[in-house]
């Protein structure tokens, strides 16, 4: 429910929504997102973030 009322709200400033390039709100592919997904536990191994910020 956060994410997507968010969204909503953001959508409703219409010119001004800053994230016109992709779905907001979703989890899906091409949307925007404030979630990271890694193929193990970054609080055993923090090279896990380091290898998924170089990928970017």
């Amino acid at each position: 429910m956060v994410t997507s009322t968010n969204a909503e709200l953001i959508y409703l400033s219409g010119p001004r929504n800053s994230y016109q390039q992709g779905p907001l709100g979703v989890i899906a592919v091409g949307a925007y997102a404030d979630m990271l997904l890694v193929d193990g536990n970054p609080f055993e191994n923090m090279m896990e973030l380091a290898n998924l910020a170089s990928s970017i």
